[in-house]
């Protein structure tokens, strides 16, 4: 399925995996997640494994995934 996380990306969901798309349907990170936040101000939430991290609207992390809560 396909959700719209706002400011022209998307997550698709494959297997319970989550992939973070562009508005061309282009993958921007090879990693997958449990869980994409709508993005706000360019920032979405991500969370894989139980730990949680930060990814910027062109796919690169603000804060990689090793925190327990944000």
């Amino acid at each position: 399925s396909l959700h719209y996380l706002g400011e022209g990306r998307y997550a698709s969901t494959m297997i319970g995996q989550k992939f973070l798309l562009n508005e061309k349907g282009q993958a921007l990170l090879s990693e997958t997640f449990d869980y994409l936040s709508p993005f706000y101000k360019g920032l979405s939430i991500v969370r894989k494994d139980s730990l949680y991290g930060v990814i910027r609207k062109d796919g690169s992390w603000l804060l990689e995934l090793r925190f327990r809560h944000i």
